[in-house]
């Protein structure tokens, strides 16, 4: 019932904006052409592939409360991406509740995921979104997330029978060092607990972004601790570099 109940909050306020509101719509879909080929360069399989498709609807209850409601048209029947009610108080603190984004790792890859997958996708540390509540901010030198998740991830909620404790926590903040319409330098902090059915995880990741005049830089560490592993192997780390 509780995904029922979610489906539901999400559904009358985006339509009760849609009448008494600002209402928005937009699409963002990726489209790519391979071909796959055997050992001896026979073409198995090829053609033009959807990636990502994403319907997205967004209301304005008044000026600090909106709504959004994002499908998923390609991992069916997993539809809902994002749907969540928020309210910003002040720049410095907001609420956002429901399905909502997982802010852990290099968070401009998750404002729009790409096909490519990002470092925290590859090491499956962290799902793109789940269901909780996201408590956030902007201040004049950094951006912060403190949020609280079920632990499943949009694919996989848990459900009401679930057995056992299933739970994820993420404490995120990017510092802008220099900000600019040209220059921008920022450090990037995030931890991320998590807990479902087995001993705890830990994951830490910080990454360094410039960008200039339309170039940019990214230098991002992720690493993992696994708990339910010995003492060698419990620690992963992983290392990846951008232009």
């Amino acid at each position: 019932m509780k995904r029922v109940y979610v489906y539901l909050m999400i559904l009358t306020a985006v339509g009760f904006s849609s009448a008494y509101g600002r209402f928005r719509f937009d699409a963002l879909t990726w489209f790519s052409y391979g071909a796959y080929m055997s050992e001896g360069d026979t073409v198995i399989e090829d053609g033009v592939f959807i990636e990502r498709g994403y319907f997205t609807f967004r209301g304005d209850l008044n000026e600090k409360a909106t709504v959004r409601l994002t499908l998923d048209v390609v991992n069916a029947p997993d539809l809902f991406k994002y749907a969540y009610f928020d309210y910003k108080f002040i720049d410095a603190f907001a609420v956002r509740l429901g399905m909502t984004g997982v802010n852990f790792g290099h968070l401009p890859l998750w404002k729009y995921p790409i096909p490519a997958k990002s470092l925290v996708d590859t090491a499956k540390a962290a799902s793109s979104a789940d269901l909780g509540i996201d408590f956030y901010g902007k201040l004049s030198f950094m951006s912060y997330n403190l949020q609280f998740f079920n632990g499943g991830g949009y694919k996989k909620w848990a459900s009401d029978d679930t057995v056992g404790l299933t739970f994820a926590g993420v404490a995120s903040s990017i510092f802008h060092f220099l900000k600019s319409d040209n220059l921008n330098l920022d450090l990037g902090l995030s931890y991320k607990y998590t807990y479902v059915d087995t001993p705890p995880t830990h994951a830490f990741d910080g990454f360094i972004e410039f960008k200039l005049y339309g170039f940019g830089l990214v230098v991002e560490y992720l690493g993992i601790y696994d708990t339910a592993k010995d003492a060698d192997s419990a620690l992963a780390h992983y290392i990846n570099g951008d232009i």
